[in-house]
């Protein structure tokens, strides 16, 4: 049997406990063996060519479920930690690079989706600009994975996973807390330093989608508490949050929600805003598809607090590519069915990656990412106003949908489970197109000066915008539609 753990047992200085609040974790590792032979989820990138590295580890301990008396609105929940504990063990993954001269000081701290039954950890080529990366198993349904869904760790690998165990999705957020605080140099742990000894200057929480509610109770309900992050960087973000209890887990229902207000309130999931006494800063990267539901709980930008749309782009846009195409081909995941209409091409995870970096900078200097401007909505506030071709008005314009050849929308004639998840694309006739760009320097012109504009306000990084102009170099108006 090959063997599952790595001799890396080290000691380690420890953090002082911010209030008796975290427990301190044991970390093994790094992970190696098991039948599958590499990590679920795991990059394909080709790391060791930018010098990083990706390891697992082990991290296990006692943890504390939240008790939350008290959700307003405005995101000041009244909350404390049981006094009583439950063992667990579950698994870290990180990110790093290998010469701690390349550490920029800030840690994302990733929480992995599980709403389709096994772990997704977001693969951001921003990672390897000098930030460290830690993917937190935090929840029961990434080990043990749904009934009819055998994709969690334990199933996908028993020989490497086997040991693994959470006893509740209630016990999530203070495990996710300890993982934070446990690593990098002067960490709250014993045992083995995933981190190899960076020193941690910010630490970012970080998540999409069901994790970014989950995100939102860490936030109003345990960070008070804990105090374990210095930021939030929360991706396509409905403005709901999770309940504290083992029957707030994710229970396999995401592929059968309405994403519309009026879902949500027919549903009874619980709404509201980011808290803004803690000191903490919060920056908000949301597709057309959250637009509405967010709407409900609106949050101006303020010195803590800054939300970016992107104008055109679908809630999928964000955790797709073909990165994560090919890490599913090669653990062997299904396919999540989407809809049969062709979903919005716009990818906006440049966006995001523009955002890990302007909220590094937020850390560092205090400069602010640029406020950018919020979606239009027509007259009686419940719908998105959109231009004589069906755009929407506002946001951040990216391209396809400042110098458009389609009309790229991220609602779609139906909001129900997944296929709600993927907008639409509709193509102009080439007519149109031919109007809009009489020649291909045009077009190419048109395309350079948003680029330009987009990098000016720090939404998207160069490389984002070269490989944007570098599309324009196949564009052929005469007779094929722009990219």
């Amino acid at each position: 049997m090959s063997s599952v753990l790595a001799a890396c047992e080290q000691n380690a200085p420890q953090l002082p406990d911010p209030g008796g609040s975290v427990s301190v974790p044991t970390i093994s590792g790094p992970v190696s063996g098991g039948s599958r032979g590499h990590v679920f989820g795991g990059t394909v990138r080709d790391l060791a060519s930018v010098g990083y590295v990706e390891e697992e580890y082990f991290i296990e301990g006692e943890a504390r479920r939240i008790v939350v008396t008290d959700t307003p609105a405005d995101g000041r929940f009244a909350s404390e930690k049981e006094v009583a504990s439950a063992p667990y063990r579950t698994r870290l993954v990180v990110r790093r690079p290998t010469d701690s001269a390349l550490f920029n000081g800030t840690l994302i701290v990733h929480w992995s989706n599980v709403s389709a039954g096994w772990e997704h950890i977001d693969d951001f080529e921003a990672v390897a600009d000098g930030f460290a990366f830690l993917a937190v198993s935090a929840q029961r349904v990434g080990l043990e994975g749904f009934p009819d869904v055998p994709f969690g760790l334990k199933a996908w690998d028993p020989e490497r996973y086997g040991s693994l165990h959470i006893a509740g999705d209630s016990y999530s957020f203070d495990i996710f807390s300890q993982s934070a605080l446990a690593v990098g140099a002067g960490g709250a742990r014993r045992g083995a330093d995933p981190l190899h000894g960076l020193a941690v200057r910010h630490r970012v929480a970080m998540g999409a989608s069901q994790s970014a509610q989950r995100l939102v109770s860490q936030l109003n309900a345990v960070q008070p508490i804990d105090k374990a992050f210095d930021g939030y960087l929360q991706v396509v973000d409905f403005g709901a949050y999770v309940g504290f209890s083992d029957a707030d887990a994710d229970d396999g229902k995401a592929g059968q929600t309405e994403y519309t207000p009026e879902g949500f309130a027919a549903n009874g999931v619980p709404m509201a805003r980011k808290r803004d006494d803690l000191g903490v800063k919060v920056l908000v990267v949301n597709s057309e598809t959250e637009a509405r539901t967010w709407h409900t709980v609106p949050q101006p930008d303020t010195d803590e607090h800054r939300a970016w749309f992107v104008s055109g782009s679908a809630h999928m846009g964000a955790l797709g590519g073909d990165v994560s195409r090919r890490a599913s081909e090669r653990d062997r995941l299904p396919g999540v069915v989407m809809s049969d209409v062709t979903p919005s091409l716009i990818d906006f995870s440049g966006v995001v990656e523009a955002g890990m970096h302007a909220m590094h900078r937020w850390l560092e200097s205090g400069e602010a990412p640029s406020a950018q401007p919020r979606f239009e909505f027509v007259a009686d506030g419940k719908r998105l106003a959109r231009d004589a071709d069906g755009i929407v008005l506002g946001g951040i314009r990216l391209p396809a949908v400042a110098v458009p050849a389609a009309v790229n929308a991220g609602e779609g004639p139906d909001m129900r489970g997944f296929a709600g998840l993927s907008g639409t694309s509709t193509p102009f006739p080439i007519e149109k197109i031919r109007a809009l760009y009489p020649s291909d320097d045009h077009y190419r012109a048109r395309v350079k000066d948003v680029v330009d504009g987009l990098v000016a306000d720090g939404v998207i990084l160069q490389r984002t915008a070269d490989r944007y102009l570098a599309e324009t170099e196949t564009a052929w108006i005469g007779s094929t539609t722009p990219r």
